[in-house]
């Protein structure tokens, strides 16, 4: 017979010892010995097997109900302690060490496995919020990174009811690193910062700032609904830092308007009195749409020098009409009153202009 066999594997493969760590044998530590005469080897085996599952009888009503609520029977996995479950199983998560089930009762192994209580669990969130400047402006506008920094340490909650925990430590220190380098270091006093940088004006491109928060470790017990102390988040709350960054875009404008013959402006402080539009795609580059009212007589627009563009009228089937334009130079200054050259664009419709509002799509690139 293999139930012999089949019954010990259950109690081997199911880590089941006893408290000493032994391994429990229903058949050595049964509580009925035989003392039938064998005869030969096919009694010996026949006699073997019934006397085993006599004594695993006498051992699951006898002696399994009194050690049970003692604990005295406990998990003792085969797998070394660091290797991992590779997934989660009723409230025991995935990620879990054998280590952390060593030394369980089986009660407390097999009330893990079939019922889901584990305790709720929010992230640890940490935010960095910048007042000012908005994220794209003009180039040469005067600008300061005044930033708010919060750390949210975040909460596990227990299932049983017990007061929650946080899953990471308060902030100890926030170290703010300004557009030009320049570190301040600010001892924590709260999970909010605030911090006012220099004023400075606003270049081409990307400009960063940053805060780089520290935060110790979370502390505190947490429990599944059954009061028992449980560990499964333990590897999410270990003190740190994070490194967050904000950043400002400068870029230059296009303007345009429209108007009467000989209307368009010829001087910086006449084209910044117009429309404009920050460049969408790049530092110059990007597309803007301008329309053109029924009866007015003359369209124009300006942007950066050297550029590829391409004008399409969208309201007719006209097509492509860039070379109906004029092109000559102009500087106009940008928003810090530096001078930049551009150019001058003009649509000469002439007379009383079109009997339709016309609409333009214009690309630069």
């Amino acid at each position: 017979m293999k139930f012999k066999r089949y019954i010990k594997n259950i109690f081997s493969i199911a880590g089941i010892r006893w408290s000493d760590g032994n391994e429990i044998n229903p058949l050595n530590d049964g509580i009925i010995v035989s003392r039938r005469k064998i005869t030969n080897d096919t009694e010996r085996r026949t006699i073997a097997d019934e006397q085993y599952l006599i004594n695993l009888k006498n051992f699951a009503e006898n002696v399994l109900p009194e050690l049970l609520p003692t604990d005295a029977i406990i998990f003792l996995s085969d797998f070394l302690p660091d290797e991992e479950s590779n997934r989660g199983v009723g409230s025991l998560p995935g990620g879990i060490p054998a280590s952390d089930l060593n030394g369980l009762s089986t009660v407390e192994i097999f009330d893990d496995i079939f019922f889901t209580d584990y305790p709720t669990f929010a992230d640890s969130f940490r935010s960095l919020i910048k007042n000012s400047p908005d994220n794209i402006v003009e180039i040469g506008e005067a600008a300061s990174f005044d930033i708010t920094a919060s750390h949210n340490p975040g909460i596990i909650g227990s299932a049983d009811g017990s007061p929650a925990v946080p899953v990471k430590g308060d902030a100890i220190q926030y170290v703010f690193t300004d557009w030009d380098g320049s570190e301040t270091v600010i001892p924590a006093t709260g999970n909010t910062q605030n911090f006012n940088g220099t004023v400075f004006n606003v270049p081409a491109g990307i400009t960063e700032a940053s805060c780089e928060i520290l935060y110790g470790e979370g502390i505190g017990p947490y429990y599944n609904e059954k009061g028992r102390e449980v560990h499964g988040y333990d590897s999410r709350r270990d003190g740190g830092s994070e490194n967050l960054i904000t950043s400002v875009t400068g870029r230059y404008n296009s303007f345009y308007g429209s108007g009467a013959v000989g209307s368009a402006p010829i001087d910086s402080a006449g084209v910044r009195a117009l429309d404009s539009e920050l460049f969408s795609e790049g530092v110059d580059v990007g597309i803007f749409d301008v329309t053109l009212a029924a009866g007015v007589p003359e369209l124009y627009f300006f942007v950066p020098e050297g550029k590829i563009v391409e004008v399409l009228n969208t309201k007719q089937e006209f097509g492509y009409v860039t070379s109906s334009f004029v092109v000559s130079p102009i500087v106009v200054n940008d928003g810090g009153g530096n001078p930049v050259n551009y150019e001058s664009w003009v649509l000469p419709v002439g007379g009383i202009g079109f009997l339709e509002d016309q609409s333009y799509t214009i690309r630069v690139s």
